[in-house]
């Protein structure tokens, strides 16, 4: 029963992420997701409960590019909006390089950290999660399997 309620969950938040990418005319960018800044409604409907880091793309790509300087890409970052540094030349490019996805299968989906050095169970982790689920958390995580997702 528990397990049903959390994939139950874990679709309602997929649901949110459907409508964050295509409701509107560009994509809507959560920048800071942990689990508290969520909320499911008595319809079972996930909801955003903190609005303090959330952007349309187009507002993220001016800003995380606009003459910013870096040594890495990290530093071309904005909370979970990754961005990407052009190593030779020392500034951000591209915008915003990831997206809600990867961000919530990070976070929430698979594990999360919660600034804390050590990881706990994601939604959708488990002990008797088999190694096809697993494996799509993994790479729903970080598809390129490097240290940054969109490297």
């Amino acid at each position: 029963r528990q397990w049903a309620q959390r994939v139950s969950v874990a679709l309602a938040l997929l649901d949110l992420l459907d409508e964050l990418e295509n409701v509107f005319e560009e994509p809507v960018h959560l920048c800071d997701v942990k689990p508290e800044h969520f909320g499911i409604s008595d319809e079972g409907k996930v909801k955003v409960l903190d609005l303090d880091a959330v952007f349309l793309k187009s507002y993220l790509d001016k800003t995380m590019t606009g003459n910013v300087s870096c040594q890495s890409h990290a530093d071309c970052d904005f909370f979970d909006c990754k961005g990407q540094c052009d190593l030779i030349k020392n500034q951000c490019i591209n915008g915003v390089v990831n997206n809600n996805l990867q961000v919530v299968c990070e976070k929430i989906l698979y594990a999360r950290s919660g600034g804390l050095p050590f990881n706990l169970p994601g939604l959708l982790t488990s002990k008797h999660l088999n190694n096809r689920l697993k494996s799509l958390l993994s790479k729903c995580s970080n598809p390129t399997k490097i240290g940054r997702a969109h490297v």
